[in-house]
């Protein structure tokens, strides 16, 4: 078992955590295998961030992670799932279902 879905089944789709991981691709003949790869990690990498408003730096830089080495793409997704499962310090479990972080002070 891959330590994304050891750490949360729920999130962890292990095709899509398995398409996350293969090599990125070296030559112009294996574009389209790079587009679809690319395709899947970046849905990969927005499932935990589901709910959240992004703007479109957000989505650069999900789009930009999404063309990285499967291991990268593998350890973000499990960072962001961690991070979504916690809840911040002094919150309530209802701020955070809710998709809100409070703010400083």
């Amino acid at each position: 078992m891959d330590r994304v879905a050891r750490e949360d089944p729920e999130l962890a789709s292990p095709r899509l955590v398995r398409a996350a991981r293969r090599s990125p691709a070296r030559s112009g003949a294996e574009k389209d295998t790079r587009t679809r790869r690319t395709a899947v990690n970046l849905a990969l990498l927005r499932a935990p961030l589901e709910g959240l408003e992004l703007d479109s730096f957000d989505h650069a830089a999900l789009t930009w992670l999404a063309d990285r080495d499967g291991e990268v793409v593998a350890t973000v997704f499990s960072l962001l799932g961690r991070a979504r499962a916690a809840a911040p310090p002094g919150s309530t479990e209802d701020s955070r279902a809710a998709g809100r972080v409070p703010g400083p002070g």
